[in-house]
């Protein structure tokens, strides 16, 4: 199904409630504070002609990052509300025929790659900005499987993203203790006795 059939164009303003927070669409972190990507405020200080996007909009990034050659379409998920350039194409989803979290696996998975090189053009400007219009965005199709199925994908592929994310902190974890035991035993604050077994120490 296109994705016009499924989903309108967000249009609002940000002067209707001038929204301080300033978002941007970031291929790795989704859309996220400028204040937390960069360190400090990137945008103009004149807002009001940004899009206001609310929690559970998209925006689609028209600039090729990495791993995103064709830009990032992102769902606002950290806050209730962020002020976006315009340079971004917003919209929200607005048929029931098509589940929220399947659609960010759809646009997240690389699956309409081929569609959006096809209606790709290079900016003038050659800074990586793709000159991709929103009526041909709009244009793009969706593979749509029945309500259920889309909610089954969306549950396991949730549940791999979970997986990861604990794996990702265990990893941290270990690895912050090894840098602590590195340090301790190079400067002598704790020595390793007995034998050395399948590579690793014993009664440290």
């Amino acid at each position: 199904m296109r994705l016009g059939e499924v989903a309108a164009s967000v249009t609002r303003r940000n002067a209707e409630s001038s929204v301080q927070r300033v978002l941007t669409c970031s291929g790795e972190h989704g859309l996220i504070d400028q204040q937390d990507f960069f360190s400090k405020i990137v945008a103009s200080e004149l807002r009001e002609d940004y899009f206001l996007l609310e929690r559970g909009e998209f925006a689609y990034n028209r600039s090729a990052m990495a791993g995103y050659p064709y830009g990032a379409t992102k769902r606002l998920d950290r806050y209730e509300m962020g002020a976006l350039s315009t340079l971004n194409i917003c919209f929200a989803l607005a048929n029931e025929r098509l589940v929220a979290d399947y659609a960010v696996h759809v646009f997240e998975s690389g699956l309409l790659n081929d569609q959006l090189r096809r209606i790709t053009r290079v900016g003038s400007r050659a800074h990586g900005l793709l000159n991709v219009t929103k009526a041909d965005f709009f244009e793009l199709r969706l593979p749509l499987p029945s309500l259920e199925e889309q909610r089954r994908i969306a549950d396991m592929l949730n549940a791999l993203d979970r997986e990861i994310l604990v794996l990702e902190e265990l990893y941290d974890a270990y690895y912050q203790q090894k840098r602590v035991l590195v340090k301790q035993l190079l400067f002598g604050e704790i020595e390793i006795s007995g034998e050395l077994t399948d590579g690793g120490c014993k009664d440290a």
